[in-house]
């Protein structure tokens, strides 16, 4: 009935071509117009898609950069918790930023102050900064601590100059925190990891904020473009530092680029009237042409369906039955190389895939092909444009027939170089620290959450005499021989530091003997721990062993040597008191004799003064002044002797000891007009008596020697240095010549004769001692005829050693 009712309206169409002509362009319009729609859907849905692509690309070069803070901090980190860094820093944040071009600095803080910086030159003013000071780093430092992994604080205004951001990971030392292993990216350098570049003439506005934790205030990172733009706008969350990208484009072309399209459209609906007027008669022509609209229309819309499932990388559209290839405008953006490029050769593709590549590649598509599989995936090398090669990754959806044989290919091409390229600076990064654990002194030993050995370092294999191919990791129990402390009690294996460690038990200092192959013992100090992830997961455990055989050797001879030290020091002490109490008798004994010679000396003189001659009265004069020498020199070497007493030291005031001094040479003084000035003294540590008798042998000493017609001028210096005082004596006497500086120090060594100057040569001697008494030097500097200057030192309390 319908159908009927619709051949007899076609029929009056038929008949009235003018009503045809009319209904065709009314229709004619309709559906170009609704192309026309369709079209602008399109271009809105690419450009949306556009946007969408730009800030992944971005969110990638994002990630990709900062992956090398995240593998820098985390290498610091383990490496502080270990060992500690110590005086290494500088050497492990060199090779750490060596291998991480994408970081400009790299640190370690305590709790939150910044313990060290490297590079440290142009960066000193940050050395002992404390971010829990600043209210705005103290709460992104808070957000690291709480989230437990590496995060972004910034940007913001570094104290070193410039702006940048820092990416700070918590460091916990037996699950206490410590501090934070963190890192620096200036601006600039974020800029080049993104790769945003003349931002006026791109297509995107691209904008970076985060919300301020104390204004709760939006804030921009990139300059403020004050153009309004009218395009699809995307905003997506990088959780590294609570950021937002932003991409708009901006300006959409959706409106533009039809506009042509609608008024042709338009022409094309009038002319299809007239056409149609014209044609009325022509009905199946007619019914041809919109159905193959219809069926391009389909086509183009089917193409974008399928292309939205693959990714916003590079799209590209493979007919295998045609073998003609649809590509986005992205693979020229991707390889530099245009359309055109492409179609001049079938094999293009094909012939710029790597050769070593290439042969896998094409043998895993045909056989994806052959089988029942909807997906595609393959990774492989392509050469760019510029000569150099990309890592790519292919992905397609395979479109079958009814026969399950595959007729299209759509899919996306994605560029995946750099996270290449993280992966190989991590694979070299997991080298250098294997390499370095092999070299390590101390002996590393490490097992897996199930007990399985997965490293045993040089030192541990020497440890237990295995090479390094003799030892299999697997059977570890069937090898260790570890005893206690006495070297004969076999260590039980759930009493091993590692079974302990891997039980969840802190092991600190655990001292045991292994017993090597070639029969050696080896005395070591365990310490170990779990090895944990940051969520908490246990991942297995390590012990580190120190060898110290030769520690314990050498204490068991400083131990007996010190005894024996002690035993000669007790013996010395009981010598050094029997010949103190012997001198002093045998000075009293051989004084008094001495004194009775004397004076039976002078009750001559005076008895027989009358009767005696001039060459009598001479010789008695001879032998009063001899025993008076004699009794000098008694006196002189009791005095030497009792220079190296022990009496304890005490702190006092040299000034006065110099006072003191003064009124003892008083009548020496005025005698001579002797002229005496000193610096203003300290107070100094030590023995009070001896520095009296250091002072005044010193003074009296330049008030002897004295060039004749000359008033003597002495003089009393102090410098004080960080570990002792530091005196001199210096006077206008007659001077010593060079050759004999160390001989006047020695005992009973006279320059002169006793008719010239009188004395018994044990002064500077004495002087000598009693400054090597108190850990001193003591020294003159002299020329014959020009006067003296006589140095010694005192050792401060804290390095005496009385």
């Amino acid at each position: 009935m319908m159908r009927s009712k619709i051949k007899s309206l076609l029929k009056n169409f038929n008949k009235r071509p003018i009503l045809t002509g009319i209904a065709v362009f009314f229709i004619s319009l309709g559906l170009t117009q609704f192309l026309t729609y369709k079209d602008f859907l399109l271009i809105k849905s690419y450009e949306k898609e556009s946007v969408i692509e730009r800030t992944n690309l971005i969110e990638k070069k994002i990630m990709a950069g900062l992956s090398n803070a995240l593998s820098a901090t985390k290498t610091l980190a383990y490496i502080e918790r270990k060992y500690g860094v110590g005086d290494d820093f500088n050497h492990i944040a060199h090779e750490i930023l060596r291998n991480n071009p994408n970081l400009d600095a790299i640190q370690l803080l305590e709790n939150g102050t910044i313990k060290y910086n490297y590079p440290l030159v142009g960066n000193e003013m940050v050395i002992g900064y404390d971010i829990f000071s600043d209210s705005l780093r103290s709460k992104e430092a808070i957000k690291a601590i709480e989230s437990n992994t590496l995060f972004f604080a910034g940007p913001f205004e570094l104290r070193q100059g410039g702006s940048g951001i820092v990416g700070r990971l918590p460091i916990y030392k037996e699950n206490i925190f410590w501090g934070f292993a963190a890192v620096v990216v200036r601006l600039e350098t974020f800029y080049e990891i993104i790769g945003i570049e003349n931002l006026d003439q791109d297509l995107f506005a691209v904008q970076f904020s985060k919300i301020n934790p104390d204004s709760g205030e939006e804030e921009l990172f990139l300059p403020h473009q004050k153009n309004t733009f009218s395009g699809y706008t995307h905003s997506i969350p990088i959780p590294l530092g609570d950021w937002k990208l932003t991409v708009q484009l901006k300006e959409s072309q959706a409106f533009s680029k039809n506009k042509k399209a609608f008024w042709l459209r338009i022409i094309f609906s009038v002319v299809l009237g007239m056409a149609a007027w014209y044609l009325a008669i022509q009905p199946s022509i007619l019914q041809a042409k919109v159905n193959k609209q219809s069926k391009q229309l389909k086509k183009s819309n089917e193409r974008f369906e399928y292309a939205t499932l693959a990714t916003s990388d590079a799209i590209w559209d493979w007919d295998l039955v045609t073998n003609k290839v649809y590509r986005s405008e992205n693979f020229e953006k991707l390889f530099g190389y245009t359309s055109e490029d492409f179609s001049k050769h079938p094999d293009f593709w094909n012939r710029h895939i790597h050769s070593e590549d290439f042969q896998n590649s094409k043998i895993e598509l045909e056989n994806t092909l052959e089988s029942k599989q909807e997906y595609w995936e393959q990774e492989f090398r392509f050469l760019k444009k510029d000569g150099t090669y990309a890592y790519v990754v292919d992905k397609g959806i395979i479109i079958r027939n009814e026969n399950g044989k595959a007729i299209r290919l759509i899919g996306a091409t994605q560029d995946i170089s750099k996270i290449k390229a993280t992966e190989f600076a991590i694979e070299k990064e997991k080298e250098f620290l294997k390499a370095m654990m092999e070299n390590l002194s101390e002996g590393i030993i490490a097992c897996d959450h199930n007990g399985h050995i997965t490293v045993l370092n040089k030192t541990t294999r020497e440890m237990f005499g295995f090479s390094k191919g003799e030892f299999e990791i697997s059977k570890w129990k069937d090898y260790y021989k570890c005893y206690q402390p006495d070297g004969v009690t076999l260590v039980n294996e759930n009493e091993t530091p590692l079974y302990k460690a891997l039980g969840g038990e802190r092991v600190s200092q655990q001292e045991l003997v292994i017993r090597s192959n070639n029969g050696q013992n080896k005395i070591v100090l365990c310490s170990g721990e779990q090895i944990k992830t940051t969520d908490g997961r246990i991942i297995g455990a390590v012990v580190v062993m120190l060898d110290i055989t030769e520690k314990r050797k050498k204490d068991k001879d400083l131990t007996k040597m010190s005894e024996d030290l002690k035993a000669r020091a007790a013996e010395l002490e009981a010598s050094n008191a029997e010949l103190e109490q012997f001198a002093y008798v045998a000075s009293h004994d051989l004084q008094e004799p001495l004194r009775m010679i004397t004076s039976f000396l002078k009750l001559i003189e005076k008895k027989y003064n009358p009767i005696l001659d001039e060459k009598g009265k001479q010789f008695i004069h001879f032998a009063m002044d001899g025993s008076i020498r004699m009794r000098q020199i008694i006196t002189d070497l009791l005095e030497y002797s009792r220079a190296g007493n022990s009496i304890q030291p005490e702190e006092f005031s040299i000034q006065e000891i110099l006072n003191e001094v003064v009124i003892l040479e008083k009548n020496h003084i005025k005698r001579l007009g002797a002229v005496l000035t000193h610096d203003p003294l300290p107070n100094i540590y030590a023995v009070k008596v001896q520095i009296r008798q250091l002072l005044q042998n010193l003074i009296n000493n330049s008030l002897k020697f004295t060039t004749p017609g000359s008033k003597p001028k002495i003089h009393i210096a102090y410098q004080e240095c960080p570990k002792y005082w530091k005196f001199s004596v210096k006077d206008n006497g007659i001077g010593v010549a060079p050759e004999y500086h160390d001989k006047i120090f020695q005992i009973f060594q006279r320059l002169h004769t006793r008719q010239e100057y009188e004395g018994t040569g044990l002064g500077l001697a004495n002087c000598k001692k009693i400054v090597e008494n108190h850990q001193g030097k003591i020294k003159i500097i002299s020329n014959e005829g020009m006067g003296s200057i006589i140095f010694f030192t005192l050792m401060k309390p804290d390095t005496f050693e009385s």
